[in-house]
């Protein structure tokens, strides 16, 4: 009996000296779990964000040059997959909007990429506009020109214009029409190449700002970020999930699904690359070893990420459908979790208040 008692006891001593803050398992939440988390979310999904955006606009841009030395059928078609390639990676990326994103008050980076993404306002007539005066004037087309333009007049929706129509009154679609107007004026060629080259520039420059340096540090915002040594204090977690916040409110208010992309209509695909972007932000990839959703179940907050699954499941239902309605619907569900439901399972402090735009 002795031996019964002592076994007992020390089982009861095991249990209380294994209690913790939590009653959870090893991957319960804690600050050295989420630093753990928060660091595999930059490595694993960020940074290859970053990568896969600055790879895209570099085939971009070298698919214009090897178009522009033959213009054909064949090889408008490889730019124009380019181009939808592209913009799915910046959809991708753009869950990230801050620090190198958005590295000006005035003039943001993110602006000369998507111009869309600002105020939510169509500048397609603006950039036809620019394009045609670009293609029918004698002024030099030379990089400084180009890196000049205001954002309204520049990034993916300036080249969208210039590669998917003619610049002519009939705004032709037709393949042969758009490698006729290429073939008929070398500045078309000159403004596609301006073009690509701005895009391609400002992709090489986010990704050597999260990789190397930023322009006012020795060390890359990757590093500042990780070690929460930025100047404006902002804390990692806390930014990461007001900035998806921002994106999911963003593609349901301003009705991205048809408002963006509309020559190329890829809007749906870009969406998609966006949601499957936050997917991997909240369930990590195969290298993975702790996501926020298991720190989320393991602290007890099993329904929350049932729920999450759940309107991510209707999220992408709607995409496949191709729906606007049901998509703002399961976007303001998202949308609602990230305000409150994520925050509260991971126990962090968003530090606003997101309530006035509900």
């Amino acid at each position: 009996m002795n031996k019964v008692y002592l076994i007992i006891i020390i089982y009861l001593l095991g249990v209380i000296s294994c209690g913790g803050e939590r009653s959870n398992d090893p991957v319960a939440v804690s600050d050295d779990n989420l630093k753990v988390a928060l660091q595999e979310i930059i490595d694993f999904s960020l940074i290859p964000a970053v990568d896969s955006f600055a790879q895209q606009t570099l085939k971009l841009s070298e698919s214009a040059n090897t178009f522009c030395a033959t213009p054909t059928e064949n090889q408008l078609t490889a730019l124009q997959q380019n181009w939808k390639n592209a913009y799915d990676s910046w959809f991708r990326l753009a869950n990230y909007v801050f620090g190198p994103l958005d590295d000006d008050i005035i003039f943001p980076t993110y602006t000369f990429i998507d111009s869309l993404r600002l105020r939510g306002t169509d500048y397609l007539n603006t950039v036809r506009v620019e394009n045609a005066a670009d293609i029918n004037g004698t002024h030099t087309l030379d990089n400084r020109y180009f890196s000049n333009k205001t954002f309204q007049r520049v990034g993916l929706l300036a080249l969208e214009s210039i590669l998917f129509e003619t610049t002519s009154s009939d705004r032709s679609t037709a393949k042969p029409d758009i490698v006729n107007e290429f073939q008929s004026s070398s500045r078309k060629c000159e403004v596609l190449q301006g073009l690509t080259e701005q895009l391609q520039t400002h992709g090489q420059s986010i990704q050597h700002s999260w990789k190397v340096s930023t322009p006012n540090a020795s060390s890359s915002y990757r590093t500042q970020f990780l070690d929460s040594t930025l100047d404006d204090g902002s804390d990692p977690i806390s930014t990461l999930l007001t900035q998806f916040q921002a994106h999911m409110e963003y593609l349901q208010k301003r009705n991205v699904a048809t408002t963006s992309a509309k020559l190329s209509q890829s809007a749906w695909q870009g969406i998609s690359a966006a949601i499957d972007e936050f997917s991997f932000f909240l369930s990590g990839t195969e290298e993975t070893s702790i996501s926020l959703l298991s720190l989320m179940t393991a602290g007890g907050f099993q329904i929350s990420v049932e729920q999450i699954n759940s309107n991510l499941e209707e999220v992408r239902l709607s995409i496949a459908a191709k729906n606007p309605d049901t998509l703002d619907i399961a976007l303001g569900k998202l949308d609602g979790n990230l305000k409150r439901d994520i925050p509260d399972g991971l126990k962090v402090d968003l530090g606003i208040n997101f309530s006035d735009g509900d």
